[in-house]
């Protein structure tokens, strides 16, 4: 049997989440050997081992390298690669404050009163790092300096003290000794890494106060949305999740690497850093031209990051049974400022006829099982997307169709 890898976590910072998203990108390959990925990439299978190991960032070469052998994006991963690279050589600089003229469309802005650091030189101010696009990072104006090893200072008003001024901790430096609480939260949860961050924001870059090891289980008075970081799950695949748990005193803890959640009932709350809920969301659907008997879905909306389909039909190998909620893809992000598109294929075993008037709903997410409110319906016959149009659904329904529409596959 093959050893697993070390785990990573996403959110210890730039170098661990670019390692994270190369490990993703091999299993989304088919999770080839590295043995078999070096005889396409020209690199040993080592090199290439370590390349994802989130212990030192790799080169360009081998980066562009791993990325073609698992048949990715070598353009978008050279800007990526560019742009962590200027975060840890600390070589990023605030050209322009997020929301001025030149910041890309669809990047999501903080609230600009939570995101400012005091420094003690006057002039210069870091910002809350999200994990929006790797583009839309830069022309919101990150102005990171992080080093290898280290975190950035980010402080907030209403972050404790002791949070502000500790000495930043580094990946390796792990409390061996699980926390403890003076009352009962609103709900717990168990953490699964061998060392699980506890930050001072909702971002990947924010002040690193501790790191918790694997197994304790810690009680949560609330939580608040910020960076998107990718939850491994039991699936196999990455769901993406914004939401961060608060802990007593007010530190956070990225969801996506935690085992458990908040009651359904409970909306997010404020934080210093925390960015604004999804408001409103469209729905668009039009005919792939190169593949016939395929529709794209595309998503748009206000504060949306996680978006999730759904389509109400009874299955074509499933005659005579009631039409039901069933989930088109699993919960997604964004890759571009274009919107969330995903393919949807209809007509075969387990899928929607393709002459039948569908209805199929568009939700926002704050990630896998965790459905919002903000939904939008169409009905459309889905070999012939030019019939959309516009649908109202009752609150029942439309609850229905987003939890199936954010669910874990």
């Amino acid at each position: 049997m093959a050893r697993k890898p070390r785990p990573v976590d996403p959110t210890a910072g730039p170098l661990q989440e670019f390692a994270h998203d190369l490990r993703a990108l091999r299993e989304k390959a088919g999770n080839p050997t590295y043995r078999s990925l070096a005889q396409k990439a020209g690199f040993g299978a080592t090199t290439l081992g370590e390349a994802a190991g989130g212990v030192r960032f790799p080169s360009l070469d081998v980066t562009l390298a791993y990325v073609g052998a698992c048949s990715g994006d070598t353009v978008a991963w050279e800007e990526r690669w560019r742009q962590v690279d200027q975060l840890l050589s600390g070589t990023a600089v605030q050209d322009q404050a997020p929301g001025e003229p030149g910041t890309q469309p669809g990047a999501t802005v903080s609230p600009p009163d939570a995101e400012p650091v005091a420094e003690p030189d006057p002039r210069r101010s870091a910002w809350v790092w999200l994990r929006t696009s790797w583009p839309a990072r830069v022309a919101l104006g990150t102005a990171l300096a992080i080093v290898a090893g280290a975190a950035v200072l980010v402080s907030g008003a209403g972050s404790s003290p002791a949070s502000r001024t500790a000495t930043p901790g580094t990946t390796a430096n792990v409390d061996h000794t699980c926390p403890t609480f003076s009352k009962p939260g609103a709900f717990n949860g168990e953490t699964y890494l061998g060392q699980t961050a506890v930050r001072t924001a909702p971002s990947t870059a924010a002040h690193l106060v501790k790191n918790v090891p694997a197994g304790c289980w810690l009680q949560f008075t609330g939580y608040c949305l910020g960076a998107v970081v990718d939850d491994r799950n039991d699936v196999g695949q990455p769901l993406p999740d914004e939401r961060w748990f608060e802990i007593e005193g007010g530190d956070l803890m990225a969801s996506a690497v935690v085992h458990g959640n908040p009651p359904a009932a409970m909306r997010p709350s404020s934080c210093p850093g925390s960015i604004p809920g999804p408001s409103s969301i469209s729905l668009g659907i039009v005919a792939d031209p190169d593949m016939p008997g395929w529709a794209i879905l595309s998503a748009h909306g206000t504060g949306v990051r996680i978006t999730g389909y759904a389509g109400y039909f009874a299955p074509v190998d499933a005659p005579g049974t009631a039409p039901d909620w069933h989930e088109i893809g699993a919960p997604t992000t964004a890759p571009t400022a274009d919107g969330f598109d995903v393919p949807w294929k209809f007509g075969l075993a387990g899928e929607a006829p393709g002459t039948a008037p569908t209805l199929v709903v568009a939700a926002a997410c704050l990630a896998g099982d965790a459905p919002t409110g903000v939904a939008n319906a169409v009905q459309v016959v889905p070999s012939n997307p030019a019939t959309a149009k516009p649908v109202d659904l009752s609150t029942e329904m439309l609850a229905k169709a987003a939890a199936a529409a954010c669910a874990i596959p």
